[in-house]
């Protein structure tokens, strides 16, 4: 019953009709048990892949964990808001209590949020800077969008907190006296920063999917951009609307749809690697191509290669040791050159025996 109200709350939601409470609770509730049951399911594996697989768990996994803990909380905070904290409810039937517990509830929620975007992203920036560590402008791209979301995040997060005179304004409603930053202007540009650095991390591979001969490429933050995009809407429609517990209820609905594809986002790299480990050639090739003999497609997966590779980029660090490698997937399609021993020879050095 509740995920029917659930669906037919986000139907209206979408066509931008006026909900109950109840209906906006009964979708935030849906929201999280969903982001709480594919964020989790995503963090396992991504963190099993790591440390079991490619057995490369370092510092960007550590990342992923803390953004999957702001995550839990950012939806443990929507869920008391909409029971208790205001959240969705008229202005006009909200008691002193639930309008200052509404006050807190917001700072909470967005100063959980902004860091949990921001670490999640620079989890994703780690892998980036993999692809390609000794090319010195690659170095420097990446450099520049971790800047880039750090810093304004960190901005946004202090100005929230401490854009208030008296400062205590920011999370006591009972002070009328003095005054604060624009707390919707932040939310806006919160959502506009998001929306810019999902652009730029889609398109930063670009150059290097190019080098290694793809024939297209498939960014996983563009669903990320959407769910910003539409957040920053709802919030500027908030810059000209009253009635701030209700008219919150939209953003706050978008803002966690985001935190769950940030985190799933956040673990995609490592779905390919789990899959070809415990369901090896049946996945991703299914039945053998036409045309291709059984003993090339045979010899093609018992090299964990195949003519296409959906999802991922396959990078082989060669150093002191040639057969040390490293798999990093994102989500790509990618089409080997017709002359395979052309594309070994250039990415692979021969193992000494």
């Amino acid at each position: 019953m509740a995920w029917t109200v659930a669906l037919e709350g986000w139907t209206r939601v979408q066509a931008r009709d006026s909900l109950s409470h109840e209906a906006y609770e009964s979708i935030n509730q849906a929201l999280v048990i969903f982001g709480l049951v594919t964020g989790t399911l995503s963090l396992v594996v991504h963190t099993y892949t790591s440390v079991f697989i490619t057995r490369q768990f370092g510092i960007h996994n550590v990342f992923t964990i803390i953004a999957w803990m702001l995550a839990v909380a950012t939806q443990g905070l929507t869920l008391y808001g909409f029971s208790d904290g205001g959240l969705g409810k008229h202005e006009a039937t909200l008691s002193e209590s639930e309008l200052a517990r509404f006050t807190v509830i917001i700072l909470a929620i967005v100063v959980t949020f902004i860091p949990l975007v921001c670490v999640a992203k620079l989890s994703l920036i780690m892998l980036y800077y993999r692809l390609s560590p000794h090319v010195k402008l690659w170095r420097f791209c990446i450099y520049g969008i971790a800047t880039l979301i750090t810093l304004p995040s960190l901005i946004l997060v202090l100005l929230y907190l401490f854009g208030c005179q008296p400062v205590a304004k920011a999370w006591d409603s009972t002070i009328t006296e003095g005054h604060c930053v624009d707390r919707l202007s932040i939310m806006l540009a919160s959502s506009v920063l998001n929306v810019l650095t999902d652009f730029l991390m889609i398109i930063a591979p670009i150059p290097l999917i190019w080098k290694l001969n793809m024939r297209k490429h498939k960014a996983d933050y563009s669903s990320t951009i959407i769910t910003s995009i539409f957040r920053a809407i709802t919030v500027d429609n908030l810059l000209y609307e009253g009635d701030h517990p209700y008219h919150m209820a939209v953003p706050i609905l978008w803002a966690n749809a985001e935190t769950v594809l940030v985190i799933i986002c956040d673990c995609l790299p490592s779905l390919r690697p789990f899959l070809h480990r415990h369901c090896p050639g049946g996945c991703f090739t299914g039945s053998e191509p036409s045309g291709v003999p059984p003993s090339e497609t045979r010899n093609t997966r018992q090299h964990g290669r195949s003519r296409y590779f959906d999802d991922d980029i396959e990078l082989i660090q060669n150093g002191s040791n040639p057969s040390r490698s490293m798999v990093i997937t994102r989500t790509v399609e990618m089409e080997l050159q017709y002359h395979k021993a052309e594309v070994d020879a250039r990415l692979t050095k021969p193992s000494i025996p």
